[in-house]
């Protein structure tokens, strides 16, 4: 059993039967998650498929997994099919973050397609699909510029009313590349702000205003969450939809957004030093 604890006090159990611990051990290991005891926080149980398909449990079909809930607890029940291998060991991992993103969600949190960078224990995050130079960038910070993660990030609120944000795994990675990396996805900094990315002949940090901005991180979201849409129907779809751009427009409210031209050999994060100053 190990422990998973966000920055806004969310916190999971994460439990498995006795064959499928080698591979929750691995996805742990991941994670950098800690062993830990019985203490009465909603658990996310891995089991056989089969585990699951009585009656009154509302189930989402997956690749290589079926998630549900417990009718009579907050538990959540992941039930693992019969497919093995490496690729089918990943997607699960992968797919079992979705009930703590969907809670985050629902906590007015929101799960980016964004580096984390960190300078003086404040997190910048850098957005962008795909082959939009996110890796590249956090290749290439200098010290004292540290980067978490370069692909996926949770942002929390906590009860104070302040963003924070964990850096999580690049999944492609350890599916295509089979890379050993693991990442500590407890740690967690105070969101600094967003710059968006994009390819350019000059370096330069621009504020978006905020329509824009919500938009930009409703996509940003929406493209990480767009993997969990899968088997839910028409109304949990809208729902988790609205979330989504609700909370949206809510961290555009409260965290500054920018575009971020960036050249491949430039400095860009002079860029970001010059709209976050010295904090």
């Amino acid at each position: 059993m190990y422990s998973l604890r966000l920055g806004n006090e969310q916190s999971w159990l994460l439990q498995a039967d006795k064959e499928f611990q080698p591979w929750l051990r691995k996805f742990a290991a991941v994670m950098r998650l800690k062993p830990s005891e019985p203490n009465g926080h909603p658990k996310i149980v891995f089991t056989h498929v089969n585990s699951i398909d009585g009656a009154g449990r509302d189930s989402q079909n997956l690749i290589a997994m079926r998630i549900g809930s417990n009718p009579r607890t907050k538990d959540i029940i992941c039930g693992i099919g019969e497919e093995a291998g490496h690729e089918f060991d990943i997607i699960r991992m992968w797919h079992s973050l979705n009930p703590v993103y969907h809670k985050a969600l629902a906590a007015r949190g929101l799960p980016l397609h964004a580096a984390l960078i960190e300078k003086n224990g404040k997190g910048i995050l850098l957005a962008g699909p795909g082959d939009t130079g996110k890796s590249t960038c956090c290749r290439r910070v200098p010290p004292p510029w540290k980067a978490l993660c370069d692909d996926e990030s949770l942002v929390v609120l906590n009860k104070r009313r302040r963003y924070l944000v964990h850096p999580f795994p690049t999944w492609s990675d350890r599916l295509y590349k089979r890379s050993q990396k693991t990442w500590d996805v407890e740690s967690h900094l105070p969101l600094l702000a967003v710059f968006f990315l994009k390819q350019a002949k000059a370096d330069k940090a621009i504020r978006l205003g905020q329509a824009r901005a919500a938009a930009l991180i409703n996509e940003s979201a929406a493209q990480i969450l767009s993997r969990s849409l899968r088997g839910l129907d028409a109304r949990k779809e809208k729902r988790l939809r609205l979330s989504v751009f609700d909370n949206a427009c809510r961290l555009a409210k409260t965290i500054p957004a920018y575009t971020l031209n960036f050249t491949r050999n430039g400095r860009f994060w002079d860029s970001i030093e010059e709209k976050i100053g010295n904090a």
